[in-house]
């Protein structure tokens, strides 16, 4: 019976949280017990460290391996016939622009070249007209024309060289 008593008792007190008021705990206990719950803190902390780092390095194995993964099959793709042909359209649909720009553009200079060409060999150095005479066309104003027409034509593929780059870009 007095065993029974004592398991009892035992059981009790197992289960029973005492509180100690802040007065009666001395300051070297305080102390000792501050130490002992910063040591179980970081054994804590420590613990949920190693839980991410562990996460974290399965993550990382599991990327490398699904991005290995991808680049096999992109790379044995690239090197099929729909694979050549999906690489020739992209690289068209990424140039198209530039090249279609860089063409209009070219050939915008171009016209306006032979344009001004042209008209410096037939205002400026042509003979002059024999119906009416030397005094109907001085040189000055075949000069003066063809200055202008160049002009307007600079100022024409300037514009023009303007809104296609806007487009292509």
């Amino acid at each position: 019976m007095k065993y029974v008593l004592m398991l009892v008792l035992a059981l009790f007190s197992a289960s029973m949280a005492v509180e100690v008021p802040d007065s009666l705990v001395s300051a070297d206990l305080r102390a000792k017990l501050d130490a002992s719950a910063k040591v179980t803190n970081a054994k804590a902390n420590a613990e949920v460290v190693r839980q991410y780092a562990g996460i974290g390095h399965e993550i990382g194995v599991a990327v490398n391996d699904a991005m290995s993964a991808i680049t096999a099959q992109a790379n044995q793709f690239a090197n099929t016939e729909v694979g050549q042909m999906v690489k020739w359209i992209i690289l068209y649909k990424i140039l198209k622009g530039l090249v279609l720009g860089g063409v209009s553009i070219a050939l915008t200079w171009i016209v306006i070249l032979l344009m001004n060409i042209a008209m410096y060999i037939f205002y400026v150095r042509g003979k002059k007209d024999e119906k009416y005479g030397d005094n109907f066309r001085s040189d000055t104003t075949r000069g003066d024309l063809w200055i202008t027409v160049m002009l307007l034509s600079f100022a024409i593929g300037i514009i023009t060289t303007w809104i296609t780059l806007a487009c292509i870009t």
